[in-house]
């Protein structure tokens, strides 16, 4: 079974709590710069929403000279103690929803299972999606 997040852009306030509360949980820090679910405001109406969505089979993985990125249950994972950043997963990436940050391959790893911008969204736009 897959898993992703999805965001309903008609309930989304643009606050940024999600990537707030996800760099926080991922790197101590607060910076919506690294966070790994954006949401980018493409004009003054649209805006959309960037998270990785778990593919099966994984594009990124496929392309990781040192199988850094693997599938635990359903959620896609990057080991960062394997990964040498040769950002060959970012280029392959359909959704651009990988980064490198600090040097690293970093991406939603739906925190083990348990999102925290799930949690802090204050309005309720972001859900859990699991497809067969």
């Amino acid at each position: 079974m897959r898993k992703f997040l999805v965001v309903d852009l008609n309930k989304c306030a643009d606050c940024g709590i999600c990537s707030l509360v996800c760099s926080f949980y991922k790197t101590g820090k607060f910076n919506p710069k690294n966070g790994y679910i954006k949401i980018i405001r493409k004009n003054v109406i649209e805006k959309e929403y960037i998270t990785c969505k778990h593919c099966d089979p994984p594009h990124c993985a496929q392309a990781c000279p040192e199988n850094a990125i693997e599938v635990k249950n359903g959620i896609v994972v990057v080991n960062k103690a394997k990964c040498v950043c040769t950002g060959k997963c970012v280029e392959a990436c359909p959704f651009n929803a990988i980064w490198i940050i600090n040097g690293k391959a970093s991406k939603c790893d739906l925190c083990g299972g348990d999102p925290k911008c799930l949690k802090a969204c204050p309005k309720g736009a972001i859900s859990l999606k699991e497809v067969k």
